[in-house]
């Protein structure tokens, strides 16, 4: 302390300012060393979550873990917070996207994916589930205007894509192939548990406009008919369907997804306050 100027900062880094210097630090302690224990690779296209899961710092230096540890993510909020409609939704998703989004550069996720999936004979149409929010190595420093070499992606880099938009991110983070291996199981779960149609709405989605006029008319005639309406009236009905457009961007399958997911979730608590009235006025 008695080394230390009037201006110089004596906090703390926190954890989160830690995994943003993890480049510089680790450039730190192995230089000049012939034996490197962690690679700068290793380092580089990690989760917040995963980098603590894997390695500590301590004493200014990057350390692997070598025995289990307990994890929290904070802030600590409800589960019903999942839910898209919730008022803490927002909250909720930026605490998920923070924690668990790996920080790889877009075209490099993509590559893997495609790597991963050439000989599986993926359609195209099913890459509109990859997010194509763009992230690059970040070799200019934005604030400074000067070349930044001890930085990889980070907090910051997804602050400045998704601020406002946490609930867009959180759901374009798991409908990803790639990005949804890095959350885990029990965020799933809990999403697609509180979000009961979020994965019909993607298949909804991604299969929007490729049916024929002829078999979205035969199916709209059938639901008709069930309706109660006589032949003649179902037939000219299912004759005045408007061609569907089909959805050709992530951004676009999202919003659809949200659209469709918030409508179908009103309508089933709309006809869940029904029954219970019912049931009321029967007691």
């Amino acid at each position: 302390m008695d080394t230390l100027g009037e201006d110089d900062d004596i906090r703390e880094d926190s954890k989160i300012d830690k995994f943003e210097k993890r480049l510089a630090i680790l450039r730190r302690q192995n230089r000049g060393k012939k034996r490197i224990d962690i690679t700068e690779a290793e380092l580089r296209d990690l989760s917040l979550y995963e980098f603590y899961w894997k390695y500590y710092v301590k004493y200014g230096k990057i350390h692997r873990s070598t025995r289990p540890v307990a994890i929290m993510v904070t802030p600590n909020m409800s589960a019903d917070c999942a839910n898209v409609t919730h008022a803490r939704h927002e909250l909720y998703a930026r605490t998920c996207v923070v924690a668990y989004w790996r920080l790889m550069a877009t075209d490099k996720r993509h590559k893997l994916h495609k790597d991963a999936t050439q000989d599986l004979h993926y359609k195209p149409e099913d890459n509109l589930c990859l997010g194509h929010t763009q992230f690059a190595a970040p070799w200019l420093d934005r604030a400074e205007g000067r070349f930044d070499i001890g930085r990889f992606l980070g907090v910051r880099d997804l602050v400045e894509a998704f601020e406002g938009a946490w609930g867009d991110a959180l759901m374009g983070m798991l409908v990803d192939p790639v990005l949804k291996e890095w959350v885990p199981n029990h965020v799933v779960e809990q999403y697609e548990r509180w979000n009961p149609y979020f994965r019909e709405c993607v298949q909804k989605g991604l299969q929007r406009g490729k049916d024929g006029e002829r078999v979205r008319q035969e199916r709209y005639y059938d639901d008709l008919k069930k309706t109660g309406l006589s032949d003649e009236e179902a037939l000219r009905k299912s004759h005045e369907l408007k061609p569907l457009s089909k959805v050709k961007s992530n951004k676009r399958l999202l919003a659809y997804v949200r659209r469709e997911m918030v409508k179908m979730h009103e309508k089933a608590v709309l006809e869940q306050q029904k029954r219970a009235a019912a049931a009321g006025d029967v007691t």
